[in-house]
């Protein structure tokens, strides 16, 4: 018998046709349809949501935590896994990662950054506990005690402490990252030390490039770099790809903080027509949403990553030769890859 306290389908509110939402309200209408056990509605309106912006990090979160409502976590794994390449220090998708991985993993990800100790050495850095599910790999706690040199912002001290753990074979992309940062000199677009010279940091990049290939973060630091070293071309290709994979810049504001001098290639608005029908407590959030007040007393949740971005005016990048990327567009067939991806209809 069907569960009478259960929200019911509704139609999408007439103050909602033909409009586009803004990013933070669409995808609040699809944690809305999670939060009211509506996963396949929320599945759905998400994909719709990456036909048009596929490389939305948070989206593609959202994603992997409706297969997880609909009890499909072998099929959220792949998408997670993806999401962890491009960016190992989002501690929300290694959680989710660890909660679906009760499954035996596919062969695809037998991976070492995938086995359960790197994934617990991961968490305990980021968070200071490991996985409940596995002992921490032996380099978790050495990494953990750097990282919070970082976060007390003495970058030499976290420098030394990991020149003196690996013997140039660095076992997570998340350490390598690190590595770059006390490299760097800065801190959130602020400069905290004397920056390695520019050869060394270049040659640490490109290593750390061409291991992990699909990683954000080595992504934007070599741009940068190759800019410094006036290599013009290559780093605006880089920058531009980047800008693809993170439509958001996540990735770039936490490396450079939110003034960064590329902040230009990101667009600042992202917007979509939902056209779906709602469960009703989403369309309550949707209503809230185009009043302008919070639907917090209803207690839906804003997942990490998932805020719009802030309004400004477009800024020219403070280096030449870099124009604002493109909003980019799965085609139909891309839209269906990213589907087969997880092996849902």
């Amino acid at each position: 018998m069907a569960n009478p306290n259960a929200p019911q389908i509704t139609a999408l509110p007439n103050a909602y046709r033909g409009g586009a939402l803004e990013r933070a309200g669409y995808l609040q209408i699809v944690q809305a349809g999670l939060a009211a056990d509506q996963p396949r509605f929320a599945r759905e309106a998400v994909l719709r949501w990456l036909a048009s912006y596929p490389g939305d990090l948070g989206a593609g979160f959202l994603y992997a935590q409706a297969l997880i409502h609909e009890g499909r976590p072998a099929q959220a794994l792949p998408v997670l896994a993806g999401l962890l390449r491009a960016d190992p220090a989002a501690l929300e998708v290694l959680d989710a990662f660890d909660q679906a991985a009760a499954v035996p993993l596919p062969a695809s990800l037998r991976q070492p950054i995938y086995d359960p100790a790197a994934r617990s050495a991961a968490r305990l850095v980021l968070a200071g506990g490991a996985s409940s599910g596995a002992d921490p790999a032996a380099w978790g706690q050495p990494v953990r005690a750097a990282w919070l040199q970082l976060e007390k912002r003495d970058l030499p001290a976290a420098g030394q402490l990991l020149a003196g753990l690996f013997a140039g074979d660095v076992p997570h992309p998340l350490v390598g990252l690190m590595h770059l940062q006390c490299l760097s000199g800065s801190l959130d677009g602020s400069r905290v030390s004397a920056p390695a010279p520019l050869p060394e940091r270049l040659a640490a990049v490109e290593v750390y490039a061409r291991r992990w290939p699909d990683c954000l973060g080595f992504m934007l630091w070599q741009a940068d770099w190759l800019m410094e070293n006036s290599e013009t071309t290559r780093a605006v290709a880089l920058l531009h790809q980047a800008a693809a994979r993170d439509v958001q810049g996540r990735v770039a504001r936490r490396l450079w903080g939110a003034q960064h001098p590329y902040r230009s290639l990101w667009p600042d608005r992202l917007e979509r027509v939902l056209d779906l029908p709602i469960p009703a407590e989403a369309a309550a959030a949707a209503a809230a949403h185009r009043r302008g007040r919070s639907p917090g007393s209803r207690g839906i949740a804003v997942v990490a990553g998932c805020r719009g971005p802030a309004r400004s005016a477009p800024v020219r990048p403070r280096r030449t030769g870099v124009r604002p990327a493109r909003r980019s567009r799965m085609s139909p067939s891309q839209f269906q890859s990213y589907r087969r991806l997880s092996g849902v209809p």
